[in-house]
């Protein structure tokens, strides 16, 4: 797997050829950007920028944004150009959330079965998606009730293009993650494997990570990614997966802007 290929691969169907239900999407040639009908999820998901144009871009798409009064995200890896994005973002007023690892597995390399998938358990209804969310709120201690609606309505809109997975144990859900899958994209990529602290070291994680994997390979995908933190990067080494590039998330939010006119 080169990295280099894969990441420009990666980019034109997960970056650029991208669709977000909700979401107006808006393209340049140096630019991708989704616009939400609702107060989140607007983000800029893709920038090849000159570096002699980066500060009025920016500038550009703060204003944008502001006029629609709404925040935004600016997804950035360390392998996009130019290498001074990330620099100019904090100096122009984005804050950096978390760095991830960016990692990949070709699924081609993956033979065989994964033990304890039979406990994890797919849910479409809204019962299970908030069975599945109540465990990221108990995990985080973040509000979830946004990311409830958010995964219901896209359930709803869009069956195949999410799979939510959620590991009961004592009749209350315990463990939960989900895997995503775009139209026309090789690539699915999942998400927030996370367990209740008092049933860590029981396999769960593990589990919920086979059996996105095998239902990856099933669906015919050629590669799966991750955004891994630092308490889950190991444990998808394990599995084959491969850091290619650092991740980190810029968001802007447009209340400081109203608020500093008051």
């Amino acid at each position: 797997m080169n990295p280099i290929d894969i990441l420009s691969l990666y980019n034109h169907h997960e970056r650029i050829a991208l669709t977000l239900p909700g979401c107006q999407k808006v393209v340049a040639p140096d630019l991708v950007k989704f616009v939400s009908n609702r107060e989140h999820g607007s983000c800029i998901s893709y920038s090849n920028i000159k570096a002699n144009e980066l500060s009025q871009r920016i500038t550009s798409e703060i204003d944008y944004f502001s006029q629609l009064k709404l925040s935004f995200q600016w997804h950035s890896y360390s392998t996009d150009t130019p290498n001074i994005l990330e620099k100019h973002l904090v100096q122009q007023g984005f804050i950096p959330e978390d760095t991830s690892s960016f990692m990949i597995l070709d699924l081609s390399a993956i033979d065989g079965q994964f033990s304890g998938t039979d406990m994890c358990i797919e849910v479409s209804d809204k019962q299970g998606i908030q069975d599945a969310v109540r465990v990221q709120k108990r995990v985080w201690g973040a509000d979830c009730h946004t990311q409830a609606s958010h995964l219901i309505r896209l359930k709803e809109e869009c069956p195949q293009k999410i799979h939510i997975y959620v590991i009961y144990q004592d009749e209350k859900p315990v463990s939960s993650a989900w895997l995503m899958c775009n139209p026309d994209s090789p690539f699915g990529s999942i998400w927030a494997g996370s367990t209740l602290p008092q049933y860590r070291g029981k396999g769960f994680y593990s589990a919920l990570l086979g059996k996105r994997i095998q239902d990856a390979k099933a669906k015919g995908l050629q590669y799966l990614t991750i955004h891994a933190s630092k308490m889950s990067k190991p444990l998808v080494e394990k599995q084959g997966f491969t850091e290619v590039a650092r991740y980190t998330t810029y968001f802007y939010n447009h209340a400081k802007d109203t608020y500093s006119l008051i």
